[in-house]
């Protein structure tokens, strides 16, 4: 599952996502996710892309995989 959909929480309570699409959910990845003691966390992931759950195919084409990241505090 894409970090960009999972890091957030699902997207949580922002998106309707059974309207609006959030985006593919099944990807190839490798991610690391630091977490810090005060509740500081942030994410680093490089995803393949997928065509499965999404309305466009953004699988790779080439070499440079997505590069995903994220910080929440």
């Amino acid at each position: 599952e894409s970090a960009f959909v999972t890091f957030p929480g699902y997207l949580g309570n922002v998106i309707n996502d059974d309207v609006i699409l959030a985006g593919g959910y099944r990807t190839n990845l490798i991610s690391y996710t630091f977490t810090g003691g005060n509740g500081f966390s942030a994410i680093l992931s490089l995803e393949e892309g997928g065509n499965g759950d999404s309305d466009v195919d953004v699988t790779l084409n080439d070499y440079t995989p997505h590069i995903v990241g994220g910080l929440k505090y």
